[in-house]
C-alpha cells in the first residue's frame, strides 16, 4: 500500500507539472522575472513582517529628512484608514507600530534616522490603540500631534478636519467596518485632497456635521449596498442637495477596486500590487501611491489569477499602449511573484498563465477510457503526429515515449500524451520536467517550475483534474496501474471527440 501512495503521488507531481509544460507549449507564454520584451519593470517593497515592509515604503516615500511621519497601528485598521490623505498634505510616511514601544523598533528607528528635531509625530488613534509610552518616549524630541476620537468614526472627523479643506470640496464615503474598498481608493482621495468619511449602518454625527458644512460638490460611495447602505446615501443627499453622488461598486473588493482604477486611473505611470485580505502593507504604501495619485490594485494572495475586474482593466491599458510600471507592496506570500508575473503579461498582452478552477473528472471508467486514448493515438502516429524525445540522448531519464497530435484548434482539440516509468525516484522525475520545460521554454523554464512545483501539495491527489487556461480547459487523465498520463486541451463546452468520452 505504501508503495501505491507513493507512486500515485509521483503521478499527481507530473500530471501538475507536465500540464503546465503543454501551456507553454500551446501559448508559447514563457514566464520570467520581465519578459523579454515587456515594457513594464517591477520593484519590490517588503521586510520580514508588516512593521519592516512599513519602514521599506517610508525609505521609498522619502529617504532623506521629512518634517512629519504619520504613526498608524500595524494591528487595527479603523483609525488608520483616512490617514492617507493627511498623509498626502503634510508629504509624511505612514509608519506601522505595534500597540506599545516594545515591538515598534523598525518605526522608531525610521523617525531617529530621518524626522527633523523640529518635526513632528502625528499619531493616530487613542491610547488603547497605540500606548502612551510613544509619546513618553518621543516628546522630549519632538512635537507630539495625537489625533484620536472616542471611536473609529470620531477619530475619521477629526482627520478630515484637519485637512481644512476649501467648501465643496468632493468627499469620499466608504465602510468603517472593513478595510478594502477605503485602501483601493485612498491613494486616489489623498492626491485629490478628497476626506475619506468612514460609515457604518448609518452616518455618526460628526460625519453628517461634516457633509452638512462642506456642501460637496461630489460624493463618491464606495462599496455595494451591504457595506455602504442606500439610507446612507439618502442621507447625504438630503443634507447636500445639489451635490453628485456616485457609487463605486462591484460583486467583491477586488471588483470595486477594479471599477476604481478604471473611473479614476486611466493612464498611471504607476500600479501598486497589495493583498486584498489583510490591510497594513496597501495602508503604508497609500503614502506612496498618493504621491502620483496612481492606483492601489488590490490582488488575491490565494491564487495565481488577476481578479476579472482588475485584468479587464489591465487590457484595457495594453490596448491603449499604456506600460505602467509594478510596484508591490509585501512579500511574496502576500504578493506572489506569479501574480505580478500575469499582471506583467496582461500588461504586455500575453495571457494569464494561471490555474483558476480545479475539479475532480474522475469515473470508473476512467482507466478504460485512458487506455482507449492512448491506443488512439498509437494508431493515429503514423501520419497524424509526430513521435519525438525532447530529452534524447540522455538515457538516464525515463520517458518511454511521447506522443503528440494536433489538428486546427478552431475545430478540433491538440492532444499530447506522455507514457512515463513511474518506478524513477522523485527527484530523477523532477529533473525530466526541469528538461522539458527547458526544451520549450529556454528562457525562465527554472521560474516556471519552481512556481508550479511550489503549489503541489497533498490535495493534489490521484485522479482526473481539470484546470481552467483562457478560453481552454486543460484534462489529465491518470492510469497509475498502466504507467500511463494523458493529457488533452480543450474548449470549454466543446464536445470531445468520441474516443475521448
Amino acid at each position: 500500500m505504501k508503495n501505491q501512495i507513493v507512486r500515485k503521488s509521483r503521478m499527481s507531481i507530473l500530471a501538475i507539472l507536465i500540464a503546465f509544460v503543454l501551456l507553454v507549449v500551446l501559448s508559447g507564454v514563457c514566464i520570467a522575472n520581465t519578459l523579454p520584451n515587456s515594457q513594464v519593470s517591477h520593484l519590490r517593497l517588503s521586510g520580514v513582517d508588516r512593521f519592516q515592509t512599513a519602514k521599506a515604503i517610508s525609505e521609498q516615500v522619502n529617504s532623506g529628512t521629512v518634517q512629519d511621519v504619520i504613526l498608524t497601528s500595524g494591528n487595527n485598521f479603523p483609525d488608520a484608514l483616512s490617514a492617507s490623505v493627511l498623509a498626502k498634505k503634510l508629504n509624511a510616511p505612514i509608519i506601522l507600530v505595534d500597540g506599545k514601544v516594545q515591538g515598534s523598533s523598525d518605526a522608531l528607528n525610521y523617525i531617529s534616522q530621518h524626522l527633523s528635531k523640529t518635526g513632528t509625530v502625528h499619531i493616530i488613534g487613542g491610547t488603547g490603540i497605540i500606548g502612551s509610552d510613544f509619546e513618553t518616549l518621543l516628546s522630549p524630541n519632538y512635537k507630539i500631534d495625537r489625533i484620536g476620537g472616542y471611536d473609529r468614526y470620531d477619530t475619521d472627523v477629526l482627520i478630515a478636519q484637519k485637512l481644512n479643506v476649501a467648501k465643496n470640496t468632493p468627499v469620499v464615503i466608504a465602510s468603517g467596518e472593513n478595510f478594502p474598498d477605503a485602501l483601493s481608493i485612498s491613494s486616489v482621495a489623498s492626491s485629490k485632497g478628497y476626506p475619506i468619511l468612514l460609515v457604518g449602518s448609518s452616518m455618526s454625527q460628526g460625519v453628517t456635521d461634516f457633509i452638512a458644512n462642506d456642501q460637496p460638490s461630489q460624493v463618491y460611495i464606495v462599496g455595494g449596498t451591504s457595506v455602504v447602505s442606500d439610507s446612507v446615501k439618502a442621507q447625504v443627499q438630503s443634507l447636500a442637495p445639489s451635490t453628485l453622488i456616485t457609487r463605486l461598486a462591484g460583486n467583491d473588493r477586488f471588483d470595486t477596486a477594479g471599477q476604481i482604477a478604471s473611473t479614476f486611473s486611466l493612464n498611471p505611470k504607476t500600479l501598486y500590487l497589495a493583498s486584498g485580505m489583510n490591510f497594513p502593507d496597501a495602508l503604508a504604501g497609500s503614502a506612496l501611491a498618493s504621491i502620483t495619485g496612481d492606483p492601489i490594485i488590490l490582488i488575491d494572495p490565494t491564487t495565481k489569477a488577476v481578479p476579472p475586474a482588475i485584468e479587464a482593466y489591465l487590457k484595457k491599458l495594453h490596448d491603449a499602449n499604456i506600460h505602467p510600471n509594478i510596484v508591490s507592496f509585501g512579500g511574496t506570500v502576500v504578493v506572489p511573484d506569479a501574480v505580478v508575473q500575469n499582471v506583467e503579461n496582461i500588461l504586455n498582452g500575453v495571457a494569464q498563465v494561471t490555474e483558476l478552477k480545479m475539479t475532480s473528472t474522475w469515473t470508473s471508467d476512467t482507466a478504460t477510457n485512458i487506455k482507449a486514448i492512448s491506443d488512439e493515438l498509437g494508431l493515429e502516429n503514423d501520419g497524424g503526429g509526430a513521435s519525438y524525445n525532447p530529452i534524447a540522448g540522455n538515457p538516464d531519464f525515463h520517458i518511454i515515449e511521447v506522443v503528440s497530435r494536433s489538428q486546427d484548434y478552431d475545430s478540433y482539440i491538440n492532444i499530447h500524451a506522455w507514457k512515463l516509468d513511474t518506478q524513477s525516484e522523485t527527484d530523477k522525475l523532477k529533473s525530466i520536467v526541469k528538461e522539458l520545460f527547458r526544451f520549450y521554454c529556454p528562457t525562465g523554464y527554472s521560474q516556471i517550475y519552481d512556481m508550479v512545483d511550489a503549489s503541489w501539495n497533498g490535495s493534489y491527489a490521484y485522479g482526473g483534474k481539470t484546470y481552467t487556461y483562457g478560453d481552454r480547459e486543460i484534462h489529465i487523465e491518470i492510469n497509475d496501474s498502466q504507467n500511463i498520463l494523458v493529457v488533452y486541451f480543450s474548449k470549454p463546452g466543446q464536445k470531445l471527440p468520441n474516443y475521448l468520452h
